[in-house]
């Protein structure tokens, strides 16, 4: 009988392919002036006017933004991501050349992307600017109507008028025979209240007459 072999130690699961289109994704990022993390587990972006901070610390300074697919992580990082990604592997080299990516090495002053990359981030800092302005616009816009609520006095509803030939709710059945007790016909006999016709809502129909 065959021996099954015994697993040693924990098996790593496979990350699960990340969803990136290289055709239009890199697109929509630029229109943003975003990178997307090469992160297979979630989701994110970074920004270029951030890179100066993550470049602060020894481990951030390993950190690559790839110009033309927009990713930023370290280079084991891009790679795994790409890869997963079905970036063919004789196109992978070719994501590392100089004038493809911002590091922190090639944007020190008087460095190869140095111009390209301050640029990008004049072009960010712009962008941002942009945005608070059309905020605060239309802030400025609002103030005035907002003060202008502030003053308007508000009234309660007129009631509504009376439907003709009733004032108020009709009277109750107990509050007609109240009305008619101790009342006496010609005979001398107790007056009766027929209500064969009578409509509470709108107090019509009630008669009082003789006994029959």
């Amino acid at each position: 009988m065959a021996t099954i072999p015994t697993v040693v130690g924990a098996v790593r699961a496979v990350p699960a392919r990340p969803k990136f289109d290289f055709q239009t994704e890199p697109a929509k990022l630029r229109s943003k002036l975003e990178y997307r993390k090469a992160d297979l587990t979630k989701r994110g972006v970074r920004v270029i006017t951030g890179a100066e901070r993550v470049w602060a610390t020894p481990a951030g300074q390993n950190t690559i933004f790839i110009r033309n697919l927009r990713l930023v992580g370290n280079q084991e990082e891009l790679v795994a991501f790409l890869t997963q990604a079905g970036l063919p592997g004789n196109q992978l080299q070719a994501m590392f050349v100089d004038n493809n990516m911002y590091t922190f090495a090639n944007t020190r002053l008087g460095s190869s992307q140095r111009v390209a990359y301050e640029a990008e981030v004049a072009e960010k800092k712009a962008a941002n600017e942009a945005r608070r302005s059309r905020a605060k616009l239309t802030l400025d816009w609002l103030e005035p109507i907002v003060e202008g609520l502030k003053k308007v006095k508000v009234s309660a509803p007129a009631r509504a008028t009376p439907s003709p030939g009733r004032r108020g709710r009709g009277r109750t059945l107990s509050e007609h025979l109240q009305e008619l007790s101790g009342k006496v016909s010609s005979t001398g006999e107790p007056k009766v209240l027929d209500v064969t016709g009578w409509d509470n809502l709108s107090d019509k129909g009630a008669r009082k007459k003789d006994r029959p």
